[in-house]
């Protein structure tokens, strides 16, 4: 059919909840990266959608619904026979997102009869609704209209404005936001035709009181349909009192939806090399310049693929390249642009995406889109670098200086050093060469790679992996004695000078005779009195630490006489006969200074006649009584030491006589 529109005032209040936003900053706000100026949006930017479907749902009336109950629904209609509601399909038209102007038209037909005792009365069937509303909200219901009245009565009419609405005058009746937008209303119903207007007369209501309040479809409904079933469509009374009927026949609450196009862009690689970089143009379609007050068009971008890198300053930055495409350039939602990505700023290594979304504030997503590129990087031209890495030393005792030098030759730009994930620094490139040093390494296996960033000529890369050994530091000790030779039995001190901490073992000819603690680099101990008479080696051993290895010192030579016995004397007084006579044995002390231990033996006329033990304590001195004589006696004392180390001796003969 042949569809009118209501004309629309250019400039008109807002309405639909997608306007009950408060814009948070200036339409001027420039966006966060270079090349991209926010220029406020024009004023007469449209804002219309494509519409791709949407369904139109209607009883008409509970009258309708209820008196007219045979109904039959076709060419792409369907019917609730509960509810009598219709619904058609196949939304065709224009339909603004901003100011709600709308002009959709749908498919179908709904036939409602009146049948009694077989016979069909009459019938109204509406084919192809028409839902149009302007900037304003003003709104009509248009259809083309049949309808037949028994015995012979027909008509139809093309394009007949069905009833009125009006959005934003009440809850629910505004169209929501989204790729499908819905609204909900009520027709009007009071004061549609004045009684005893001439509006009314020409509709063929003759009683100067009616319609009841004005209450009616519009006139040029009633016009399409036969006089015999207008009553239907307003409100009537008999003798002056309302018909109880009038309750159902306002018109019914009404859904219709609009099914607008997701954005889509198009991106047609149309140069790449590596002077002018990566050239895409791209076409876009269904996008709006305007969503709220203050948008101005869209953002366009490349960025890594995997999502919106996001719309701060900081993130706006990872966008390798941004455009801007102005309300004024979004004709019937499409657009022509072009972006350059530097080939410089293009990894081999990172999947990119092209974004759109609303500028200048990001104030909705509806705009949002992300398309992959597949990008050749071949064709870009871009120089491949390769790094390579070199160690001074592939084992660094802990502490010192790790030297690390990677050559990236031709290229420029920086080098950073990393201890498996663990960056140790960065260093420019110098005549294609960067390097530095560390000495904060730990004992242990490391990994180190260079990875060069890249630069305007060159990719980026990463070395090959070098593996460093920290070693522990070898220990540093040495030994000396309070003295080297001496006499078996003296005092000897080792003293042990060592760069570490811990302890010291002391080794006398392999075995541990001491151990003592590092006190400021140096560990003390005393040997043993009881090594042995001879020639030995002493040693000192280092048993190490968390970042020194064990050492043993050099060996130092200790020589040890035997220990002598000066003298032994041994004296006794007359006995009388048949008695006990006793005999003082004296030792003098050792050569080392101590006093005599060992055996004490005493010979009377040559044969021994006591033993006995001699200890330190006794100082070398013992008194031995003998076993009974009888006559004068010979006697002889022979001392034997405990020790190989200490050399015995044996008294002159004493004679002792009888009283």
């Amino acid at each position: 059919m042949d569809h009118s529109t209501i004309s629309a005032t250019p400039v008109a209040p807002i309405k639909g909840t997608a306007f009950k936003r408060v814009l948070a900053t200036a339409v001027t706000a420039a966006l966060a990266f270079a090349g991209v100026t926010a220029v406020a949006a024009p004023a007469s930017a449209a804002v219309t959608d494509s519409v791709t479907g949407g369904t139109f749902s209607w009883s008409i009336s509970q009258q309708i619904a209820e008196h007219m109950s045979v109904k039959t629904a076709t060419e792409g209609a369907s019917l609730e026979a509960a509810s009598g509601v219709f619904t058609f399909v196949n939304g065709t038209g224009t339909h603004d997102a901003v100011t709600g102007a709308t002009d959709i038209s749908y498919e179908g037909t709904a036939y409602s009869s009146f049948v009694n005792g077989g016979t069909t009365f009459y019938s109204v069937t509406v084919t192809d609704p028409e839902v149009v509303i302007d900037a304003e909200g003003n709104g009509e219901i248009r259809a083309d209209i049949a309808w037949t009245v028994t015995p012979s009565s027909a008509g139809s009419t093309e394009d007949v404005l069905v009833t009125t609405f009006t959005t934003g005058d009440g809850a629910n009746d505004s169209w929501t936001d989204g790729s499908t937008a819905t609204l909900t209303d009520l027709p009007k119903w009071d004061g549609v035709i004045a009684p005893g207007s001439a509006d009314a007369t020409e509709a063929g209501i003759t009683d100067a009181t009616q319609p009841l309040n004005g209450q009616s479809f519009s006139k040029e409904f009633l016009l399409s349909i036969g006089s015999g079933i207008r009553a239907h469509f307003y409100s009537s009374a008999r003798n002056g009192v309302p018909a109880a009927a009038n309750v159902k026949k306002f018109p019914a609450e009404f859904t219709s939806t609009v099914e607008t196009a997701s954005p889509v862009v198009v991106p047609t690689v149309t140069a790449q090399s590596f002077a002018g970089g990566y050239v895409v143009s791209l076409a876009g379609d269904g996008f709006r310049p305007v969503t709220n007050p203050g948008d101005a068009g869209v953002y366009v971008g490349i960025a890594p693929a995997g999502g919106h890198p996001g719309f701060e300053s900081a993130d706006i930055a990872k966008f390798v390249v941004a455009g801007w495409v102005n309300a004024a350039s979004i004709v019937d939602g499409k657009f022509t642009t072009s972006l350059t990505a530097p080939s410089a700023k293009l990894d081999p290594a990172v999947d990119y995406s092209l974004y759109t979304w609303q500028s200048h504030t990001h104030s909705n997503t509806t705009q949002d889109t992300e398309t992959p590129l597949d990008i050749d990087f071949d064709a870009i031209e871009r120089y491949i670098s390769t790094t390579e890495l070199a160690l001074e030393s592939a084992t660094v005792v802990v502490g010192d200086d790790v030297v690390a030098t990677a050559t990236v030759e031709g290229a420029t730009g920086s080098v950073e050093f990393f201890d498996g994930e663990t960056s140790l620094g960065s260093d420019d490139l110098n005549e294609g060469v960067a390097s530095i040093a560390t000495s904060d390494l730990a004992i242990g296996t490391h990994s180190l790679t260079a990875v060069y960033s890249g630069d305007d000529h060159y990719t980026a890369s990463t070395s090959a992996a070098q593996e460093l050994v920290i070693a522990k530091a070898d220990g540093d000790l040495s030994l000396s004695l309070s003295r080297t030779s001496g006499i078996y039995g003296n005092i000897v001190n080792a003293t042990a000078n060592v760069a570490g901490t811990g302890a010291v073992a002391f080794l006398v000819d392999d075995k541990t005779v001491a151990t003592a603690e590092i006190v400021e680099g140096v560990a003390t101990a005393q040997l043993p009195r009881t090594i042995a008479a001879g020639t030995h080696s002493v040693v000192a051993s280092y048993v190490g630490n968390d970042t020194t290895n064990a050492v043993d010192s050099a060996a130092v030579e200790l020589t040890l006489a035997k220990a002598t016995t000066a003298k032994v004397t041994v004296a006794g007084a007359k006995f009388t006969k048949n008695s006990y006579p006793v005999v003082t044995v004296k030792v003098s002390k050792l050569s080392n200074g101590f006093y005599p231990t060992g055996t004490l033996k005493v010979l009377v006329n040559g044969k021994v006649d006591r033993t006995v033990n001699l200890t330190e304590v006794r100082k070398g001195v013992y008194a031995v009584k003998l076993n009974k004589q009888s006559k004068a006696i010979t006697v002889q004392a022979s001392f034997k030491p405990d020790s190989a180390s200490v050399t015995g001796n044996y008294s002159s003969k004493v004679s002792i006589k009888l009283k």
